[in-house]
């Protein structure tokens, strides 16, 4: 007996429906910035999606410099949107290690002390969810060598060495990078003349905050550069890795 597929997250339904309607490759990047996630989760989805379209005559394809897609006669592609069915609105959610690096860009990049109440309401999450996040984040900090200082009447703020500042900045942006969201950034820096307009990640202008003082147009154009002399084309995640040496080397002649 063969076994039910399994269900669907929202996220990825539309996701689903996406791939359905365009028929043509559609690169991660591009798809991170249309669901304002990470380029991580939008892989975890499309593995998902990939289990779930084995009981259906559609193939999600995956191709290294080319794109996803989906293929399939428009016959099994209307069978496929019948059976995912009326697919409820879908609004961002992030992870709580999304709203811990958020919360961690925006106390490193404020001089004045910041509310809970701001938080929540920059997250569209409750107090309480912040109050939960707040332990993880000061772990985080404590971890290299910073203290948050949680006083009522007069918010949050962090305090610490210079050096260990830095090295909790450099670290930030190298989990930035790992998920694939400073890369993204970057991206768009090559090909905006507004970085920070239009769609992207929930993290991107915490990201830029950090950012602030870099040309990143420049930026991206000596990876492509690299990329034109080596002869090879970056996939997401090395792109992402390679913008974080070459974004935390500048920081640190600047």
């Amino acid at each position: 007996m063969q076994e039910a597929a399994p269900e669907l997250g929202t996220r990825a339904k539309h996701l689903l429906l996406t791939l359905l309607q365009e028929r043509e490759p559609v690169v991660i990047a591009s798809l991170a910035e249309r669901f304002a996630v990470s380029p991580r989760s939008i892989r975890y989805d499309l593995d998902e999606i990939e289990a779930w379209l084995q009981s259906t005559p559609v193939k999600l394809c995956r191709r290294p410099r080319v794109g996803i897609w989906v293929e399939g006669t428009e016959e099994e592609v209307k069978l496929v949107k019948d059976k995912l069915g009326l697919v409820e609105e879908y609004r961002p959610v992030l992870s709580p290690e999304e709203r811990r690096n958020i919360i961690v860009a925006r106390l490193l990049d404020s001089d004045h002390p910041v509310t809970s109440h701001d938080l929540a309401e920059e997250l569209h999450v409750s107090r309480t969810t912040v109050f939960a996040d707040l332990d993880t984040v000061e772990n985080w900090l404590q971890e290299r060598g910073l203290s948050l200082v949680r006083r009522s009447n007069y918010g949050l703020r962090v305090i610490g060495e210079e050096s260990a500042w830095r090295q909790a900045v450099s670290d930030l942006l190298n989990e930035f990078a790992e998920s694939g969201e400073l890369g993204q950034v970057l991206m768009r820096a090559g090909r905006e003349a507004v970085v920070d307009s239009g769609p992207g990640s929930a993290s991107a202008p915490y990201l830029l905050a950090l950012l602030e003082g870099l040309d990143l147009r420049q930026v991206e154009a000596m990876v492509r550069l690299v990329e034109a002399i080596a002869g090879v084309e970056f996939t997401t995640s090395s792109y992402s890795a390679l913008v974080f040496h070459v974004v935390t080397a500048v920081k640190r002649l600047a």
